[in-house]
């Protein structure tokens, strides 16, 4: 099935044939795209999938749906940039993502935002990859984002990027960020309430949001700069975040008290093993002592009792931090 430069109204992609986006693809407002299991999605160069409605993807551990770029040989496989990415508009509302492997774009997903007075954008994404991304994996503006069971990997900028406020959660997500293509200088995670916005005229103004709430729950934020989480708040409006039982990487020599009030049990500084981190493989390794294992909180992991591959995080007792459960 190609898709030119096309503007549709709802439908349903299935496994049946692949999908191929020839510049842009975009699901009109109020109308709904369903993708369901096993459906593969390719993006020649600088094609991209707006969502103006509601983007609805029911992938399955054994069958995933696959957005990536129409290069299919392997040397292709973990480059980033062959595509531009899946931008929601401001009104778009009510997506949800499950069992989805996003790879290979210039962004994952961008989570665009009007500043209107209520959030209008708003994601469910569990079980899902983003991997081999030039720039951002995630980045929202102002909206709403609930996270379980992700994988974020090989983020050229930053995995996750919240600017302008908005209300978002992570539980047993792994943030493994080792990016080879070139030197990455902004932390893995990032966020603020606030951002700096364009007019049509190119005229500069800043909006402030409060930030109600952002929180990290049996996550592992690592990667190969000194310090993966950054965040910048502005007095004027709420900044609201926390991260518990989360293994992470964060110089806290010049935090203030109450920041430091934010990472409730966490651990920093402690290499979770990744079984290879050089080909990608983020489960903890069997042949040694994870740090993240059993540091899971079990009132967070009790809402998520199955890891990324299925696997459950309960039957030894407590949940392992971060998507996978070591077997």
């Amino acid at each position: 099935h190609i898709l030119r430069d096309t503007i549709f109204n709802t439908q349903t992609w299935t496994n049946e044939k692949p999908y191929l986006i020839l510049g842009y693809a975009a699901l009109d407002s109020a109308q709904v795209l369903t993708i369901e299991e096993g459906t593969k999605v390719y993006f020649h160069r600088d094609s991209y999938l707006l969502v103006a409605g509601s983007l609805k993807v029911n992938g399955t551990r054994e069958n995933p749906v696959q957005f990536s770029g129409d290069r299919l040989e392997k040397l292709y496989d973990f480059i980033p940039g062959q595509w531009l990415g899946i931008i929601f508009y401001p009104w778009s509302n009510d997506n949800f993502i499950n069992y989805a492997e996003i790879k290979g774009g210039l962004t994952g997903l961008v989570l665009q935002s009007s500043f209107s007075d209520s959030i209008e954008v708003d994601l469910k994404i569990q079980n899902s990859k983003i991997q081999h991304i030039s720039s951002y994996g995630i980045r929202a503006a102002y909206s709403e984002i609930s996270g379980f069971n992700n994988l974020f990997s090989s983020c050229g900028i930053s995995a996750i990027a919240i600017e302008g406020g908005g209300n978002y959660e992570f539980y047993h997500s792994t943030i493994a960020n080792y990016f080879v293509y070139n030197t990455r200088k902004t932390p893995s995670v990032i966020f603020t309430n606030y951002a700096v916005l364009t007019d049509e005229k190119g005229n500069k103004h800043t909006e402030f949001r409060d930030v109600e709430k952002a929180s990290f729950g049996n996550c592992i934020v690592y990667g190969d700069n000194q310090n993966e989480i950054l965040w910048s708040a502005d007095s004027r409006v709420l900044m609201n975040f926390s991260f518990e039982n989360c293994l992470i990487k964060l110089d806290t020599s010049e935090l203030t008290a109450d920041d430091k009030m934010r990472f409730i049990n966490c651990l920093n500084y402690k290499d979770p093993l990744f079984l290879n981190s050089e080909v990608y493989d983020f489960h903890l390794d069997t042949l040694k002592v994870s740090p993240a294992v059993d540091f899971g909180s079990s009132l967070i992991g009790a809402g998520f009792p199955f890891d990324l591959d299925g696997v459950s995080r309960l039957a030894d007792g407590k949940p392992d931090a971060g998507a996978f459960e070591l077997l």
